[in-house]
């Protein structure tokens, strides 16, 4: 995001600001995965009795590559 122009912050709100850039550039789909890999973190740091499941810990991990896959583009996109 930085190289795309974006003074991100260095706090505890740098993962909504990331969220709310890409969504505000038009980049939903990117937007929307690490909106759902962050409600999956927030389950995991903060509601301890929720069950830990394999299909959904497989979903997050194949969601984290697509995000690190479609991040590499971001700069190569078309305006």
């Amino acid at each position: 995001m930085e190289r795309l122009g974006c003074n991100v912050p260095d706090d505890h709100t740098v993962h909504r600001f990331i969220i709310d850039e890409l969504m505000d550039r038009g980049d939903t789909t990117i937007g929307d995965k690490l909106d759902r890999l962050l409600e999956k973190r927030r389950i995991a740091d903060y509601r301890m009795d929720t069950p830990l499941n394999m299909d959904e810990g497989r979903y997050c991990v194949r969601l984290s590559g697509e995000v690190i896959n479609d991040a590499e583009l971001l700069g190569h996109k078309k305006k």
